[in-house]
């Protein structure tokens, strides 16, 4: 918690970022840090919606005065002071944007991706693992494109280097800009759950499958709700396993 940082003129609100992964159709099995700054103080009932919630409220440095009921209708009840904030985790199967990508085009040097309407704003990054590499795509009228002429392609190991990953964790410390955590929310993804390790332990994929990394402004069916908060700022990683048709 950051009791007194903030002040007044903010408005009570969330900020978070979420590793959402497709189970299907419009559903998302979400992982979400989060943190809610209140300009009021109060004891707050903050919940999802999500069948099933699952909270935590981790902190090395105080103990947290609240209350979880993980489960179905789960909630978080947590006493927020006047101009803090009160980080926790949140885990749950919600509804989203629906994850159809339709392939257009996929040889050994060229992918060629319809995302579909639901990701077609919002969208900051669009990259996907194909065995050890990445492969970076970019937008090209209403597809997306990894294309070996114009686009590299960097190992995993790479990519999400212990090097690479200290400059987030130590470098930018609390300050990064939401929209730059793509890197450290992808090697959670890919097991690096600490922030840094000597290496990405990403399990092998198939030749006829990618990994696609979506990594986009997160939908309001996401948002957490609370008395008084509103204007939520989140971001989410979607992760969507694609498999080539055979021939």
């Amino acid at each position: 918690m950051s009791e007194g940082s903030r002040g007044a003129g903010e408005i009570q609100t969330v900020h978070t970022v979420a590793i959402a992964q497709s189970l299907g159709e419009k559903r998302w099995d979400v992982m979400q840090w989060a943190s809610a700054f209140a300009t009021t103080g109060d004891t707050y009932r903050l919940t999802h919606a999500a069948a099933w919630n699952l909270y935590a409220a981790p902190s090395d440095a105080e103990a947290v005065n609240g209350y979880i009921l993980n489960g179905k209708g789960g909630y978080f009840e947590v006493d927020i002071p006047l101009y803090s904030s009160r980080p926790f985790v949140h885990r749950g199967v919600m509804p989203g944007p629906s994850a159809g990508v339709q392939v257009v085009e996929w040889s050994p040097d060229r992918i060629v991706l319809n995302i579909g309407p639901d990701f077609a704003s919002g969208v900051l990054e669009c990259v996907a693992r194909r065995r050890g590499s990445m492969l970076a795509f970019g937008q090209d009228g209403n597809t997306w494109v990894w294309d070996k002429k114009s686009n590299s392609a960097p190992s995993v190991d790479d990519l999400f280097s212990p090097e690479r990953l200290r400059h987030f964790n130590t470098e930018r410390g609390g300050s990064f800009d939401p929209k730059e955590t793509f890197i450290p929310l992808a090697a959670t993804f890919f097991g690096d759950v600490k922030g840094i390790s000597d290496r990405i332990s990403a399990r092998p994929l198939p030749s006829d499958q990618i990994q696609l990394l979506i990594f986009a402004k997160a939908p309001a069916s996401f948002a957490m709700q609370g008395k008084g908060f509103h204007g939520e700022e989140g971001w989410v990683l979607y992760v969507i396993n694609l498999f080539r048709a055979e021939p």
